[in-house]
């Protein structure tokens, strides 16, 4: 038992456990010098006193033998076994999420492989889809190719799975922070991305579930800005429950070490199985209404619309989209409104670069560059 707890504490930082003790009431009263160690004081309800060491290099000798004196004292202090107490130090440094299937077939805590790969890929899509739109929100996301969303998500682990059906547990790592002076000086600053991703994750699930409640597409629009995008509801059917009458339940615990800064509007968002077939309606629904970045317009310049030439104006273009004629109006800037000019009255075929966003009336153009004449029209 004592090679086991070796080994097991073995793995812990000093620092994480410093940061436990003083979540647990217990007082530094002397730092040793040359960083060996420091000196630690905790007081019961019946005014006892109890102090320990904690070495804070591994490397001296009795690092180890220090180690299990003080988690001896804890064990006894807080009448729990060592295995629990390392096991909660381990995770007081990250928020876990943790994604439940509750039906029929993993009752007993089991289900098919083939369930549980597709489960493993969601989880893994969910959490990407969630940094990826804390970076910036769209309603669909080509490639979810963002650096800082899947640095993120390399650094997120698999935890150990827990009884209730069948529970996958993701550790998501908060970045390492200086603890001196007030032991929650640091929480002043502005939140770190890994907090900020499950915000965005809890906030976009809980409007989701709004969205499908009532069942508009308005609602599922609005809810892009909160993070929902096609990404992650495709996400979300990877984990569906097969029995008719399970569910999906994505949950999170917050590190103990990390108070948080603001509130999300639920902790745990269900999702019934269903409303599955109304997800793959919005997974559909997104992806066909998501702008299209960096699309290559070409029409005829139908008419032109300036107070002053010299500031840009209105230019409306006819061209064909989806096989179907459409007039498509956007504003340009006066250098390139000019170009526009020249194309309306060359009777040239116009060109140029923008986002293309598909609307209930029509279809819009933003973000206009690359504005050129492709070449002049023979009407003779």
């Amino acid at each position: 038992m004592i090679t086991e707890w070796k080994n097991l504490i073995s793995t812990l930082k000093p620092s994480e456990i410093s940061m436990y003790l003083q979540t647990k009431g217990w007082r530094k009263v002397y730092n040793y010098e040359h960083n060996y160690g420091s000196i630690w004081r905790f007081t019961s309800l019946n005014e006892e006193e109890v102090e320990v060491i904690l070495p804070h290099n591994q490397v001296l000798k009795d690092y180890k033998v220090r180690m299990i004196e003080l988690f001896k004292s804890l064990e006894v202090i807080e009448n729990r076994s060592m295995g629990s107490i390392i096991n909660e130090i381990n995770l007081s440094g990250v928020d876990v999420l943790r994604f439940r299937i509750a039906s029929n077939e993993t009752y007993s805590g089991t289900m098919p492989l083939i369930q549980a790969t597709s489960l493993t890929k969601g989880v893994e899509n969910t959490i990407l889809a969630a940094a990826c739109s804390t970076i910036t929100p769209k309603s669909y996301f080509p490639r979810m190719a963002y650096n800082e969303a899947r640095d993120y998500l390399n650094g997120c682990r698999m935890g150990q799975t827990e009884r209730g059906s069948y529970i996958i547990t993701v550790l998501s790592p908060l970045k390492t922070v200086s603890y001196a002076g007030s032991i929650f000086s640091e929480f002043e600053q502005d939140e770190i991305f890994e907090r900020r991703v499950l915000f965005t994750l809890f906030n976009s699930l809980y409007h989701l579930r709004t969205a499908l409640s009532n069942g508009t597409e308005v609602g599922i629009e609005e809810t892009i800005s909160t993070g929902v995008s096609a990404n992650l509801c495709e996400a979300l059917t990877l984990m569906q429950p097969e029995n008719e009458v399970g569910k999906l339940e994505i949950g999170v615990s917050w590190a103990p070490i990390r108070p948080l800064q603001r509130e999300i509007p639920q902790r745990k968002v269900i999702f019934e199985k269903s409303t599955f077939s109304l997800i793959k309606d919005y997974v559909k629904y997104l992806r066909y209404t998501a702008p299209i970045e960096e699309f290559e317009l070409k029409g005829i310049v139908k008419k032109l619309d300036s107070t002053d030439a010299s500031r840009g104006g209105r230019v409306s273009i006819i061209t064909n989209i989806e096989n179907k004629d459409r007039i498509i109006s956007f504003d340009l800037p006066a250098t390139l409104y000019q170009t526009a000019v020249t194309a309306h009255f060359n009777r040239s075929l116009f060109s140029c670069v923008g986002t293309l966003t598909k609307e209930s009336k029509g279809y819009t153009l933003s973000n206009v560059t690359s504005v050129k004449i492709e070449n002049e029209l023979d009407f003779d």
